[in-house]
């Protein structure tokens, strides 16, 4: 704790007169208590993947550094394509979430990304990736 004095700073028995070593000392206590500090994880995305793929079907799976509700987004043609579909958004907060896709065409290339959003409502997103329906 720091007590003051006129020109000087006492920390705990030690007493500083010497300006450049305040702020170096300072400096030091703010280095220990930032390190111990514990700051919110920033919402991310990882490990996104396609597990399974039939001709009509694809079932993915992701994980996220912290529990989150999640929906995917995909689309045929291209990435840009902005008409596509969307899975309803999951009801429970998780880290390791899964999606069914159903009702796909046969031997079509399909675009996709997740979306996810913590319990503040943060929300994060995968890169667009894709993958291709299997032959009929």
């Amino acid at each position: 704790m720091f007590h003051g004095r006129k020109g000087s700073i006492v920390l705990g028995p030690v007493l500083w007169r010497t300006v450049p070593f305040i702020i170096v000392v300072a400096g030091a206590a703010f280095g220990i208590l930032a390190a111990h500090a514990q700051l919110p994880a920033q919402l991310a995305v990882s490990a996104v993947r396609v597990e399974a793929i039939s001709d009509s079907t694809a079932y993915l799976t992701w994980q996220t550094n912290v529990p989150a509700v999640s929906s995917v987004e995909y689309r045929t043609g291209s990435p840009d394509n902005p008409n596509g579909s969307a899975t309803g958004i999951t009801a429970a907060f998780k880290t390791s979430h899964a999606a069914l896709l159903s009702n796909l065409q046969p031997a079509t290339a399909y675009y996709y990304h997740v979306r996810v959003w913590d319990q503040n409502q943060n929300e994060a997103r995968s890169s667009i990736t894709s993958f291709t329906t299997l032959a009929a």
